[in-house]
């Protein structure tokens, strides 16, 4: 992640813009309440991992095919 100023946003906007398609911008303001610059399909992914996340149930089930993923995969590779 890069930070910059709000001045130096002004100044270098298309650089800044250009950075912020392959990683996240952090926007450092005076007032302390800073922004972030992200794609907007990072932007729709944190979304969806949040609404995923959102409930015990789907945190439970999402972490229990996790598990499930990773010991298939062990499986396979141990077998080889």
């Amino acid at each position: 992640m890069q930070v910059f100023t709000v001045d130096t946003l002004r100044h270098r906007l298309d650089d800044i813009l250009d950075i912020a398609e392959s990683e996240e911008v952090l926007i450092a303001r005076d007032s302390g309440d800073n922004l972030m610059l992200v794609t907007e399909a990072g932007w729709r992914a944190l979304q969806e991992m949040a609404h995923l996340l959102a409930t015990s149930l789907n945190d439970e089930r999402l972490q229990q095919s996790l598990q499930q993923l990773r010991a298939e995969y062990l499986n396979r590779h141990e077998t080889k």
